[in-house]
């Protein structure tokens, strides 16, 4: 694990919510999801989300978001003549997914959400 890994799940460690984001998506058919699939998925509001995945400036930094951080992209899909916001997961996202699917806190945070097992 080198210094920039390392520093993205010190700030992955501080925050729950952008783990399970991150999980959430990483475990997805596509590994992407639109910010209504979240909300679903995971029974969280919107604004929590939105915050863990592209900062919000107040709870959540934007350097330490979950797209600031390189983890996930966010993609725009065209539906007849509508576009769906997507984010997906990025190579650096799937990396760090691994390493952290790892540790025994994640698995029990995951655990409890029982979408995961």
């Amino acid at each position: 694990m080198d210094a920039s890994d390392e520093a993205v799940m010190r700030s992955l460690r501080r925050s729950k919510i952008r783990v399970v984001v991150l999980m959430f998506i990483a475990h997805s058919f596509f590994r992407q999801a639109s910010l209504k699939e979240l909300q679903k998925g995971l029974n969280v509001c919107a604004s929590n989300i939105l915050g863990a995945i592209t900062g919000d400036g107040r709870r959540y930094k934007v350097e330490d978001s979950l797209i600031g951080m390189g983890l996930l992209e966010r993609a725009e899909i065209h539906v007849g003549g509508y576009a769906i916001i997507c984010y997906r997961l990025t190579e650096k996202g799937a990396h760090i997914a691994g390493m952290l699917e790892k540790e025994p806190r994640i698995n029990a945070i995951l655990g409890e959400l029982k979408i995961y097992r």
